[in-house]
């Protein structure tokens, strides 16, 4: 990149007493930078003339008001960073490092993700609408009101994971993992989700209509108050779920697991449940109309 702070090859800080690593093509790591304006400068301008960004470290910077669309971005390291009012719309990262990241007003509309990992991210109004997301890692990330809809988050990790009121709206998650998630009133109306993981998820209040969730894997969930109707849970295991006051008119519940679960003052009336498993289950005051069952007893 030129001039005495773009020094290539330099491993470690070169400020007296600072061991941190330094940013690709620099002599020094983010908080010891001379001239950051230039070296933003210079990243922007290597984006906008190969549009592909590869193997850099860029840990621990302050972005503000990027314009990344389109661009191809891999195996870069973007732990500990800020991004404010930035926009990744149709983005493609590959094996890319967000690590307690910080993302607020964000758009990653359309944009493309593979074994990505942003474990210990806060999201702050931040979209991720249409995007693709599989194989990634986001364990342990805060956000509120998060916009997934019509995403693809297949086989990615959320396990511990405080996403309250997000939306999920037309989604796929097959094999996703939220269990120990903190889910409430969250909206997952219409996803595709089989072998989906929500196992002791907190998802009190929670819209599941018309989701696909046949196979799924909910041992132990919290989910009162929750809307199962018209929902695909075939040879779902929910033992132990706590269900109080959750709607499953017209659920398809053939095969699937409920051994312990709690149905108190459920509505259940007009639910598939033949086949399934519901031995100690607590049906204290369910609405049970039309409820069809064989083999089996209360």
């Amino acid at each position: 990149m030129g001039g005495e702070e773009h020094l290539l090859g330099a491993g470690v800080c070169q400020h007296p007493g600072c061991f941190l690593p330094v940013l690709t093509g620099a002599a020094y790591c983010w908080h010891h930078l001379k001239i950051p304006d230039r070296y933003f400068q210079d990243i922007n301008t290597r984006l906008r003339k190969e549009r592909f960004l590869s193997g850099f470290n860029l840990g621990k910077i302050r972005f503000s008001k990027m314009d990344w669309g389109g661009y191809t971005i891999e195996d870069t390291n973007f732990s500990h960073t800020t991004w404010i009012h930035c926009h990744f719309s149709k983005t493609v990262f590959e094996r890319c490092l967000f690590r307690n990241a910080v993302f607020v007003n964000c758009d990653f509309s359309e944009a493309d993700g593979h074994e990505c990992i942003f474990a210990g991210s806060i999201l702050e109004d931040v979209t991720f609408l249409e995007s693709t997301f599989r194989y990634c890692h986001f364990e342990m990330v805060r956000g509120m009101q998060i916009r997934f809809d019509d995403a693809d988050f297949s086989y990615s990790t959320f396990h511990g994971a405080f996403l309250p009121r997000s939306i999920w709206d037309g989604a796929r998650l097959f094999g996703a993992d939220f269990s120990s998630a903190f889910l409430g009133e969250s909206s997952f109306k219409r996803v595709k989700a089989r072998d989906l993981v929500l196992g002791a998820a907190w998802c009190r209040g929670s819209d599941f209509r018309g989701a696909d969730m046949e196979n799924a894997n909910a041992v132990g969930i919290l989910a009162e108050d929750a809307d199962f109707r018209e929902t695909n849970l075939n040879s779902a295991r929910l033992t132990r779920a706590i269900l109080t006051r959750a709607q499953f008119q017209g659920a398809d519940c053939r095969q699937a697991d409920f051994q312990e679960a709690h149905f108190r003052k459920a509505q259940c009336r007009g639910a598939d449940f033949r086949d399934a498993h519901l031995e100690r289950a607590d049906f204290t005051d369910a609405h049970l109309k039309d409820f069809q069952m064989d083999q089996t007893e209360l």
